[in-house]
């Protein structure tokens, strides 16, 4: 269980170090902290602060839930889907890919600044090969099963709830991450 939840913690760490990236053009407020930090504010709700070492933190005050840590917990929903659930819950588990493509297409179409939408989208593919090396009775013995069932309702909940996240255009970032 620990691993599944080290692998997914990697998965997610890998997009806070995403999140680090450009300042993005058109910002809407530029504040200057008493540390020297610069905090940005960018349509869509996004906040980027670069800190006095230069590093830049994105993170979602949109009110929406935050795109990149929606898209790497649906990620690995649908490996415990395909893995531990294979031929049930066939409506979800289509429900839950036509999800994860509405966000890749989001990621497509919003993201600027490094890293580039398809160096995001190929963490993906490194997040997938973590749970590989799990094997299969490790991950269905995992606290990520959990998540599957907390997330498998109804399909139409997910859809709605996936249609609300990307309903504001915006930066997808990571952060706040359940």
């Amino acid at each position: 269980m620990i691993k599944i939840a080290l692998a997914l913690l990697a998965f997610t760490a890998a997009a806070c170090a995403t999140s680090v990236s450009t300042v993005g053009p058109d910002a809407t407020d530029v504040t200057t902290q008493a540390d020297g930090s610069v905090v940005r504010t960018y349509p869509g709700g996004i906040r980027s602060m670069t800190l006095p070492d230069g590093s830049v933190v994105e993170s979602d005050h949109s009110g929406k839930t935050p795109v990149l840590c929606a898209w790497r917990l649906y990620v690995t929903v649908q490996e415990v889907g395909a893995r531990c659930f294979p031929g049930q819950d066939a409506a979800f588990q289509r429900e839950l890919a036509t999800s994860i493509g509405r966000i890749e297409g989001f990621i497509r179409k919003n993201q600027w600044g490094r890293p580039a939408a398809q160096e995001l989208l190929s963490q993906k593919t490194y997040g997938v090969a973590d749970i590989e090396r799990m094997g299969r009775d490790e991950l269905c013995r995992s606290d990520a099963v959990e998540l599957y069932r907390d997330m498998k309702g109804s399909p139409g909940d997910l859809r709605r709830a996936t249609q609300d996240m990307l309903s504001t255009p915006r930066k997808p970032v990571t952060n706040p991450c359940v």
